[in-house]
Formats: C-alpha cells, structure tokens, sequence
C-alpha cells in the first residue's frame, strides 16, 4: 500500500510522455531534496542540544532549511496542479541560489560549494530543456562575478568557463534523450495512421459482408416463394397445415412484436426516469437567479419602504421575504439532491478519523453556539468518495445539533464497527428523537416531520444522505424513540467495484 501511495506521490496527470518524465523526474528531486533538509534539520537540532554547533548558526540552518522545505512543497503542488515548467523553473532557481547562499561567499566563488553549483546545471537538462543549461550555467556564473564584485573578491573566470563546459555535456546528453522521445512519438503516430488505415478497411469489408448477407436473404425469400407456390400446386392437401403454420408465425410475430413493446416501454420508462432527474437539475439550477432577484428587490422594497406602508403591506414583504428564503433553501438541497449520484464514485483510501475531525472543524461555530459535546471513538480507515462521505457525516452531524432536546445540552458519540465485509458507523445524540409512526417518512425527499417555525429544513438532508450510502453500496436506518435521541447507522462495504459503480450511475 505504501509502494502505492509513493507511485501516486511521484506520479502527475498528463499526456505527453516528455512532461511525464519531467514531472516525475521533478517530484524524485523534491523528494530527494526534501529528505536532505528533513537530514539536515535533525543533525542540526541534535549538535545545537549538545553545544556541537554555533547557536546562532544552528537557528539559521534551520530557518533556511524550514524555507526550502515550504519551497518544496509548494514546487510539488505546482508541478501536480499547474505546470511542470513553471514548477521546473521555480526549482531550478530556489536549487541555484540556494546552494550559492549556503555557504561563505568565498567557498561558491573559489572553494569547495563550486562542486555542488554543477548540480543545477545537469538537472536543468534533465527536468526543463536541454539548451536551458546554457543558461543556468549563465546564472551561476553572474552570481559569482556579481558577489565577487561586491565583496572585492577575485573573480572566478575559469569557474564560469568550466559551468559553460558543464552546461554543454549536459545538453548532449539530454539532447540525445529529447531525440529518442521524437523518433518514439513519431512510432505512436504511425501505428495511430496504421490503425485508422486498417479499421478503414475493416469498416468497408464489414458493409461488403452485409450487403452480401441482405441479397442472400432476399434469394432465399424469393426461393421460399417459389417454393410454397409450387407445393400448393402439387399439394393441396397441404393448405390447411400451411394456414395453421402461417397462424402459428402470426402469432410468433405478434409475440415478438409484444416483447419488442415491452422493452421499447422500459428504455422509455428508464429514459424518462432520467428525464426527470435531468429536468429537477437543470428547473433547480435555473430557478436560482430569477428567485435570488425576487428576494433581492423584495428586501430593497422593504428596506426602502418599511414604515410608509400600512401594516398589511410591510407584513405582505415579510411574507414574500420569507418564502423567497425558504424557496432558495429549497432549490439549493433540490440541485444537491439531483447532483448525487450523477458521476461516477472517486474511491480513494479514507481516515476516517481524519475526516470526521475535518467535518467537525467545519461546523466548530454551530458546535460552539449550541454547546455540543462530541466523542470520537477511534474509527477505520475506510475506501469511498471522499466528497460525498464529508456531506453525508456533515447532514447527520448537523441534524444530531439541530433537533436538540430543549433541556439538553446535545451530546453526540461516534463509534464504528467491522465485520468482514463492510463498516458500520455509529452516530447516537440526546435529541429529541423520532417517533416510531413516522419510520417509513424520514428518507423520503421533501418529508419534513416538524413545522418551518420550529425547525429550518427543507427535509432533503435525509433523502441525500440515503442516496449517497447506496451509491457506495451500503444501508442506513436508525434506532430512536420520541423523546429519547437517535442513534443513525450506515454501512460501507469494504470491497466497492469501480467498474459497477460506474455503470451504475452512468445508467442513472
């Protein structure tokens, strides 16, 4: 698993083998750089406990070393999320300056940093372009003459042709690689040509073949012709087992005909189905702007005008207010409920430690305001699509706080357990509960079980969460009772197929 995570680590999206190689030649630097710097920092803290080194030194060291680790960071996020040159320039230069600055300017320009300085040149080459050695090895050489001329140091000449000596064996060295990438994506565009050229071949033989099989068919209709016309010349005897078997084929085909409706009533059933989640998306999504002007101007009207109306208008504006709100609250859960199940799952390895704490620091300010107390007992790590898990634990989470007993604080517990194949996960609260006659509403969509004045809600947020277990191929349901809390359960199988998922809601 480990092996993996490292694969994953070095690995960056794109589609040119050039820039892969770059990218992942990159990330095997950063990593090697990073190592180092990690090295550095624990020698350096161990000598400065023992009085080995200078403290003022040691406090330097590690400020530079804490700097260059952030530039590593941020390089790699670079590199993955951006642009492998950008990320490749970037750590080209934070490389040269910093091996330049690392030591006493006497030792870059004359003493033993000289060696290190022909690093950046060869990886130049190496993870940008072969001619850009060139130009590091220009860099480098006017750092050099520049701080040798500010310090009154006597400058490196011969430094700076040996840098350009460098810079030109890494550029044939790397011209020779950048060639065999050339010759290797002219091969791939030659074998795509061949290919084309032979399913161009393929396609024409395959009309050829059923232009043949529907002129056989037509002679062999025609010889059928000829032969019942003939036997019922010879036969006549014949005619009334010939009527019975044409009865018989009627009926064959009036069968097949049926079947053919059926199946042509469940596409259409199963192409208005997604229809209609198609038409709740796309009616919620555009429903928002016109109903955000509505609210919008309404509250400009009642703000301009509130007091120089009569009591029933400004109470008529409260109204609009009101339900223009509650309608975009509406709208909103509505686009979230169509959005889930929409795209395929992203499977990925999940702490669910992690995760929770995650989804708990986002509700920190609803925590805090109404004084829940929560307890996390240690959870598994677990594989599923990160993004619908944070919403299906934040709309649990969020109804365990809002449906609070009114002489309770809330006090939340999660807890998980496994059998071999799936996890289940726990979240009890001391709310108010749920009433047993109301078991069969709660995951309906739209079902609200209290009143807008007493309790905000769209009831949604239970119909999301159910909908997002069975994407994952899982079961909710709960334990309550009125006025005792709740305790919700789900379950996430252990071993969730990639491909089924996929299918599935694509299907969908």
């Amino acid at each position: 698993m480990y092996l993996k995570q490292f694969r994953h680590f070095l690995e960056v999206p794109a589609t040119d083998p050039d820039v892969q190689r770059k990218a992942k030649t990159l990330n095997i630097l950063l990593f090697g750089l990073t190592a180092v710097l990690l090295l550095v920092v624990i020698i350096n803290n161990i000598g400065l406990a023992y009085g080995v080194y200078d403290p003022e030194e040691g406090q330097l060291t590690n400020v530079v070393s804490a700097s260059l680790l952030l530039s590593a960071i941020l390089i790699y996020l670079l590199n993955r999320y951006w642009s492998t040159t950008s990320a490749a320039v970037v750590f080209l230069l934070v490389m040269a300056i910093g091996l330049f600055f690392g030591d006493q300017p006497f030792e870059s320009i004359w003493g033993r940093n000289t060696i290190s300085l022909a690093i950046p040149i060869f990886a130049t080459g190496l993870i940008y372009r072969s001619e850009a050695s060139f130009a590091m090895a220009g860099f480098i050489s006017l750092l050099s003459l520049a701080t040798a001329q500010v310090l009154d140091i006597q400058p490196n000449i011969i430094g700076a042709i040996i840098y350009f000596g460098l810079a030109l064996l890494a550029w044939l060295s790397s011209r020779s690689l950048e060639q065999a990438i050339v010759e290797l994506r002219r091969t791939n565009q030659a074998l795509d040509q061949r290919v084309a050229d032979r399913t161009s071949a393929l396609d024409s033989s395959i009309l050829e073949l059923q232009q043949q099989i529907i002129e056989r068919q037509a002679a062999e209709k025609a010889l059928r012709l000829a032969h019942d016309e003939l036997e019922a010349r010879v036969a006549a005897r014949t005619q009334e087992l010939r009527q019975a078997n044409e009865q018989l084929q009627l009926e064959i085909e009036e069968r097949r005909r049926t079947e053919i409706n059926l199946e042509q009533h469940v596409q259409a059933l199963a192409h208005s189905n997604a229809e209609l989640e198609q038409f709740a998306y796309v009616a919620s999504h555009d429903l928002r702007e016109p109903l955000r002007k509505v609210r919008s101007f309404t509250e400009l009207l009642q703000e301009r005008y509130s007091g120089q109306l009569d009591e029933k208008a400004d109470r008529y504006i409260e109204f609009i207010v009101s339900g223009a709100s509650r309608m975009q609250a509406l709208i909103a859960d509505l686009l979230a409920y169509s959005r889930v199940g929409r795209r395929a799952l992203e499977l990925s390895d999940i702490d669910l430690n992690h995760l929770v704490n995650q989804v708990l620091s986002d509700l920190s300010l609803l925590i805090r305001e109404s004084g829940a107390a929560i307890v996390v007992e240690p959870l598994p790590q677990l594989q599923a699509d990160r993004n619908t898990l944070t919403q299906l634990l934040q709309n649990l989470l969020t109804n365990s706080i809002k449906f609070q007993h009114p002489d309770l604080a809330p006090e939340i517990h999660i807890s998980a357990t496994e059998s071999a194949a799936e996890h289940t996960i726990a979240i009890a609260d001391n709310g108010i509960g749920i009433s047993p006659e109301f078991a069969d509403r709660v995951f309906l969509i739209f079902q609200r079980l209290h009143t807008q004045d007493k309790y905000e809600g769209t009831g949604i947020g239970l119909a999301i969460c159910k909908k997002i277990v069975q994407d994952h191929g899982g079961q909710i349901w709960f334990e309550s009772g009125q006025g005792e809390g709740t305790t919700f359960y789900f379950t996430i199988p252990k071993r969730i197929e990639k491909r089924q998922l996929a299918q599935e809601n694509a299907a969908i």
